[in-house]
């Protein structure tokens, strides 16, 4: 109970410091969190969030000319680690799908679809971060180049370079296979 309410009236104490904080800072960390993020609602929460935890940090800025820095450092960590929980759950959606669409399949086509999924895992697993992001946004979710490398914080160009990288190691891996599929002998 003391260390709560020490915790409190630190808090209080602080109250004007951050105030001030917010008015100075708060406008440009939102514009910067909007700016990456597609949902303004998801801006606001990382906003408030970064300012949560910069007054319950015990060590936070005791310079007030480092305070803009330390708000900013923060708001990119929250930042990062949503970007990381949507994609885990953007991969799990797609396998997800891509699980139903093989349930759905006759067991011959079944058994080939597999054998190109597997593949197709393969592949990814040697592409590089970038290669495997680009490829997992452009060809698999079908966005546009333009909302990866808003989201990615990359240029266009990156973006189709990565794209067109994973595209060529998926067809190292899958190359043979190919080739039966379209002269369709899978057997």
């Amino acid at each position: 109970m003391a260390v709560e309410q020490t915790d409190r009236r630190s808090i209080t104490e602080r109250s004007p410091f951050w105030e001030a904080a917010y008015r100075e800072h708060g406008p440009s960390i939102l514009s910067f969190l909007r700016r990456r993020l597609p949902d303004g609602d998801d801006a606001e929460d990382l906003l408030q969030e970064t300012f949560v935890r910069a007054i319950r940090a015990p060590e936070g800025p005791r310079d007030p000319a480092k305070t803009r820095s330390y708000l900013f450092t923060t708001a990119r960590h929250l930042l990062i680690d949503q970007i990381r929980r949507r994609q885990v759950v953007l991969s799990e959606a797609e396998a997800q799908r891509i699980d139903e669409d093989v349930s759905r399949v006759t067991p011959e086509s079944g058994v080939r679809v597999r054998e190109l999924r597997e593949r197709l895992g393969v592949a990814m697993d040697r592409m590089t971060k970038p290669e495997r992001q680009a490829f997992e946004a452009a060809v698999l979710r079908h966005e546009p180049y333009s909302e990866i490398a808003k989201r990615l914080g990359w240029s266009r160009v990156q973006v189709k370079v990565n794209v067109f990288r994973a595209r060529k190691r998926a067809m190292q891996e899958l190359g043979d296979l190919m080739e039966r599929i379209q002269i369709g002998d899978w057997n």
